[in-house]
């Protein structure tokens, strides 16, 4: 993890942090925590994403974990390089995986507990995200 420097950021965004790893397989998951409190009812969430030209992402976005320990996705294709603006609704929020745990229903309870950056590789090989002026809408 470290910091962009201000040339590399999108206008108007002052502070941005760029994570690399690893793929180890086709369809590695890689994720960060950003955030470890919601807004109750969230609406909106969007961010500035940056993805390296050399890398093989094939989906970027939010993963949600609600509080009885679910975990939820919005996700978007990776079809850029750069920075690029991603913003989704609560209703694109969809199950990570689909559980048949006792108490897990596949909704979205509140308070969400914890937001993550998350993206998805399509074979093995080195990635570089950024994320900038995360942003999160009520009612």
């Amino acid at each position: 993890v470290s910091e962009f420097e201000g040339a590399g950021l999108p206008a108007g965004v002052d502070y941005g942090i760029k994570f690399r790893s690893v793929a180890l397989s086709g369809g590695g998951k890689g994720d960060c925590t950003v955030a470890t409190k919601l807004a109750p009812d969230f609406k909106m969430l969007g961010g500035w994403f940056y993805i390296s030209p050399d890398t093989t992402i094939q989906r970027i976005g939010f993963q949600i974990q609600e509080t009885g320990g679910e975990y939820f996705l919005m996700t978007f294709p990776a079809d850029f390089t750069g920075w690029k603006w991603l913003e989704g609704t609560r209703e694109e929020i969809v199950p990570m995986l689909p559980v048949e745990k006792s108490g897990f229903d596949s909704v979205l309870d509140q308070p969400a507990t914890r937001i993550s950056i998350v993206w998805f590789a399509k074979d093995q090989s080195p990635s570089e995200v950024g994320v900038a002026g995360l942003s999160v809408a009520g009612e």
